[in-house]
């Protein structure tokens, strides 16, 4: 049986596996607590331990569910590292008139707290914030995120769908490092490469996290032109290389990038996070990743 080997995504980041899974459907993927934590100890046997949640996902309903099902496995759930996000504030949730986005130290300080109390743990391994604040005051934030750490309530700090420069300004005010930038990037949205987002993570020293590396399935189902390159090219690689399929191909893109993304894969398939591991141990070629970029772009690579 493969195994994945353990990484770690900054030098303050405790270890994790190099595949994330991502909760944000398992209300839909799973009937129910047991179910998802069957699930959950069939990943840990596969070395997959990180799990990636946020405050918001099923309608602020998915961090009790899957704290439930954390709670199921017993002894075995310290295996497990637990990311999650906040800062995005719905519209209808408590007296939110209209949606926003809050990274205010009372703000993030509750969100912490709440997501503790919900997925039933003494302290989260990776706290992001999910969506940058434009009224954010970095230096507030980052007393606050300094605070946290110092409680041992998070363990290490990250956001998510940040700007470079956005990640400098905080960086800038904090006493630690920041762990990560999880953001979107995939063999169909390279905007990460293209506005230095991935080569900041390279130049600072975290592995960024790759969220909707499939394209939101876009890759598979999708009959717009570009889809249909990139498919095309995916799969011509996967019967040359030995990739099980594109889904593993588009893993391998995802993973070639030297700033060594890390993908989170939402499948409810025990079978395809196996799969996808072996796409761990067969990293792609650079005329076969430049064929695919060719084929995003739609045109030949200057």
């Amino acid at each position: 049986m493969i195994k994945a080997s353990r990484i770690k995504l900054s030098k303050s980041a405790p270890e994790m596996s190099p595949i994330v899974w991502g909760s944000w459907r398992c209300l839909e993927q799973f009937g129910s607590a047991t179910e998802l934590s069957r699930f959950l100890g069939s990943l840990i046997e596969l070395g997959v331990t990180s799990v990636d949640t946020a405050d918001i996902y099923g309608g602020y309903q998915v961090q009790a569910f899957l704290g439930e099902a954390i709670k199921l496995l017993g002894d075995t759930a310290q295996q497990i590292e637990v990311i999650t996000k906040c800062g995005v504030a719905l519209k209808s949730h408590r007296d939110n008139r209209h949606k926003h986005y809050d990274s205010s130290p009372s703000y993030v300080e509750r969100a912490v707290d709440e997501s503790l109390r919900l997925l039933q743990l003494d302290r989260i391994d990776c706290f992001l914030l999910h969506r940058p604040d434009e009224l954010m005051i970095a230096d507030d934030t980052a007393h606050m995120i300094v605070t946290l750490i110092k409680s041992g309530k998070i363990r290490s700090f990250g956001v998510s769908n940040y700007r470079p420069d956005q990640v400098d300004l905080l960086a800038s005010k904090l006493s630690t490092d920041i762990a990560t930038n999880q953001v979107e990037f995939s063999a169909l949205c390279p905007d990460a490469m293209d506005n230095g987002t991935l080569n900041q993570a390279q130049r600072v020293g975290f592995r960024p996290m790759a969220w909707s590396p499939l394209a939101n399935g876009r890759l598979f189902r999708s009959e717009e032109p570009q889809a249909i390159r990139v498919r095309n090219a995916l799969s011509a690689i996967a019967s040359a290389n030995g990739y099980a399929n594109i889904a593993d191909a588009a893993l391998a893109f995802v993973m070639a990038h030297p700033s060594c993304p890390v993908p989170v894969l939402g499948t409810g398939r025990v079978d395809r996070i196996k799969s996808a591991m072996k796409s761990l141990d067969n990293p792609m070629q650079h005329q076969d990743w430049y064929a695919v970029l060719e084929a995003c772009r739609g045109q030949p690579v200057p």
